[in-house]
């Protein structure tokens, strides 16, 4: 392996080092670069344990970010993030083309210009001196625009500017840290809204609500309607019953698991009573369940 491949190898492993962070568990993650072209993190998926877990931003710049969403927030005011998010790529479109172009100057302009030129070449003393005027054009484009999304994280600002402008490893993820705490108010089934296409969006939402309408025993659901029920009620989402499966009579309301007689309750759900297969929505003869869970 010659000094060129080791040292490209060593940035490749400092960079994606800087991909990596660790997520507490009540925290979900979403990444897209435009609305519903993008993948939810739940706090089951990565590697971790039940303090949190290891998460991998998407690793190419040119990917929007990732945002972080806590479960104990509670605002589903969906319009009010679009608008939030769409302002932030407006206001931040200076620190996105800094971070590309200083990552095309780190794995392809430098390495490039050594191995056609060699490492005595005056292009490569000038390539590394764009990249490091990058880096601080970056950084300072950084600072006002965290000043502006962030007014009260001065210490975490400056420290943010000093590594973009010193780092350029750093530097290549100016975008995506900027951008990771801009919707951590709102609900991650807002940001899973604004992320994921209508379809993934819909079965994530009726898995969520399966299990806030159908807790696993001994506890039992809450019949006043909750404001995650009203934000999926405005979307749209409701529960019926599956399509039943040859010989299948009943189903678990929580996993959607399908049974035929003698079985009365899931294994897998702590003994959770079945419904019968009928095909009308879930909650229809339910005369307790919340006027939102029946909405069609």
């Amino acid at each position: 392996m010659t000094d060129q491949e080791l040292l490209l190898l060593l940035l490749a492993a400092i960079y994606l080092s800087e991909c990596l962070a660790w997520v507490h568990a009540s925290v979900e993650m979403v990444q897209f670069s435009r609305l519903h072209h993008g993948t939810f993190h739940g706090p089951q998926q990565g590697l971790g344990n039940d303090r949190g877990r290891f998460f991998l931003s998407q690793p190419w710049p040119w990917w929007a970010g990732s945002f972080a969403a806590s479960r104990t927030e509670r605002s589903f005011d969906l319009a009010a993030a679009q608008a939030r998010w769409e302002g932030f790529r407006a206001d931040t479109k200076g620190v996105f083309w800094g971070t590309n172009l200083g990552f095309f100057l780190l794995f392809m302009g430098l390495p490039l210009v050594w191995r056609l030129l060699g490492v005595e070449s005056p292009a490569l003393l000038i390539t590394a001196g764009i990249l490091l005027t990058c880096g601080v054009i970056t950084a300072i484009l950084h600072h006002s625009a965290h000043g502006k999304y962030f007014p009260d994280r001065t210490g975490e600002r400056w420290q943010q500017t000093l590594l973009i402008a010193l780092l350029p490893t750093h530097a290549c993820r100016a975008h995506d840290l900027l951008g990771r705490p801009l919707l951590e108010k709102f609900h991650p089934l807002v940001l899973a809204a604004l992320a994921l296409p209508k379809g993934r969006f819909e079965k994530l939402a009726r898995r969520t609500l399966r299990s806030l309408r159908h807790p696993l025993p001994p506890a039992s659901a809450a019949n006043p309607p909750t404001p995650l029920e009203i934000f999926l009620a405005e979307q749209g989402i409701t529960l019926t019953a599956p399509a039943p499966n040859p010989g299948a009579t009943h189903y678990c309301p929580r996993c959607e698991s399908q049974f035929s007689p003698p079985a009365e309750t899931c294994p897998d759900c702590r003994g959770m009573a079945l419904v019968k297969l009928t095909g009308t929505p879930e909650n229809a003869a339910d005369p307790n369940a919340p006027e939102v869970a029946r909405r069609k």
